[in-house]
């Protein structure tokens, strides 16, 4: 019972911890161009919504690299639920009611890549469980050999 217990609490820390971390990405990323906005940052002569595809783009660059580096799909999840906000606002009449189809389509495919990536991820966490239980077994084998070996020496 008391592997269980640690087993549990370790399970919902790091729940917690990868929802947090998910949201800082979120809300640095958010707040660099915040900070570039309040700066006077003109886009170099490249227009809004293309600057708003860029940072769409890095950022999902970044939440799935973390995701998969991290093999935590709750990661990934924080960042569905930042771009379901940012479609919200594109899609809505009281936000830009869909004037920038060209972000409305990128939040989407970035959307997807997530989903998508998903199952992957459940895949690679399979595998590395695999890999642990063989690296388990191994070390088993290891300390008979040894034990067997010393007993020979010992005689």
């Amino acid at each position: 019972m008391k592997k269980f217990k640690i087993y549990f609490l370790t399970l919902i820390s790091a729940f917690v911890l990868s929802a947090i971390f998910g949201w800082i990405t979120i809300a640095v990323i958010a707040n660099f161009t915040v900070l570039l906005v309040k700066l006077g940052f003109s886009g170099l002569g490249i227009a809004e919504n293309i600057w708003m595809i860029i940072v769409l783009l890095i950022a999902t660059a970044i939440g799935l690299w973390r995701m998969f580096k991290d093999r935590s799909i709750l990661y990934g999840i924080v960042f569905l639920w930042a771009y379901t906000g940012i479609l919200i606002k594109h899609l809505s009449l009281s936000g830009f009611s869909g004037k920038y189809m060209d972000v409305i389509l990128t939040t989407t495919i970035c959307m997807v890549l997530f989903l998508v990536s998903c199952p992957f991820l459940c895949q690679a966490k399979k595998l590395d469980d695999k890999k642990d239980e063989k690296s388990e077994e191994r070390q088993k084998v290891k300390k008979i050999i040894k034990k067997i070996n010393k007993k020979k020496n010992s005689k």
